[in-house]
């Protein structure tokens, strides 16, 4: 007999599952979060090394600042302060310390806000009159706060909105740069499966960090990333 479905659930689920898909039109594919340049420049040349700066990117910068972006975009439709989600953007912004990367958040995070509104009627308009609610101050559309509107919109939970983000984040950029390499589909996938304790323990950090706390701790990344605007030949645009 087969045990009674919680209907609203499982479509939350459904909906984490089809952000974090790699077939959903975000865009991220085209993006390597500045690993483009560690592999021109040798530091990143197999799997090993792509493993090792891959968990210093996600310690040191996706759970000090994205990561934690998700949650206190849930806290502020939560506590009905949307007026915070400006400040969040604003700080957001302010730690892209290069173009590559503040260009990498925002065009991320128009492609699944335009995504989102043309799939779900009702959850794309919510979305629009959060992100369009003062039409004096601009909100940039930072990828993590529209994914933090968009899972809160629809009732996701916190915890399991950040642990989503958190692993998409880190497998997009794996699979994006394991094409590069390349390595294969056994090594990708064994970094991945590798990955889960510091995933668990970037979802720590990025759930106990407030608005103050923020930052990008990561300085290899963000030389990277600066680095990446000046390569000669490029397969990805950050």
């Amino acid at each position: 007999m087969l045990p009674e479905l919680n209907s609203k659930s499982i479509q939350e689920n459904l909906l984490l599952l089809q952000l974090a898909s790699s077939a959903f039109p975000s865009g991220s594919y085209t993006h390597s979060s500045g690993f483009e340049s560690l592999l021109e420049d040798g530091i990143v040349d197999d799997a090993e090394s792509l493993h090792f700066y891959l968990k210093v990117w996600l310690l040191e910068s996706v759970a000090r600042s994205d990561a934690p972006a998700v949650a206190l975009t849930h806290k502020c439709i939560e506590k009905n302060q949307p007026e915070q989600l400006i400040e969040l953007s604003n700080l957001l912004t302010g730690m892209k310390y290069s173009r590559g990367s503040y260009n990498s958040s925002v065009m991320i995070g128009k492609a699944t806000f335009k995504s989102l509104v043309g799939s779900f009627s009702l959850l794309g308009r919510e979305l629009e009159s959060y992100m369009e609610f003062d039409p004096d101050k601009e909100m940039e559309y930072h990828h993590a706060i529209v994914w933090g509107l968009a899972t809160k919109l629809y009732g996701v939970g916190m915890l399991e909105s950040v642990s989503a983000f958190l692993f998409s984040t880190f497998s997009g950029v794996l699979e994006v740069i394991a094409r590069i390499i390349p390595l294969g589909q056994k090594d990708t996938q064994k970094i991945l499966a590798e990955s889960y304790g510091d995933l668990v323990d970037a979802l720590s950090l990025s759930m106990e960090l407030g608005l103050t706390d923020l930052s990008s701790q990561s300085a290899i990344q963000d030389i990277a990333a600066m680095n990446h605007e000046r390569l000669s030949m490029k397969l990805c645009i950050t």
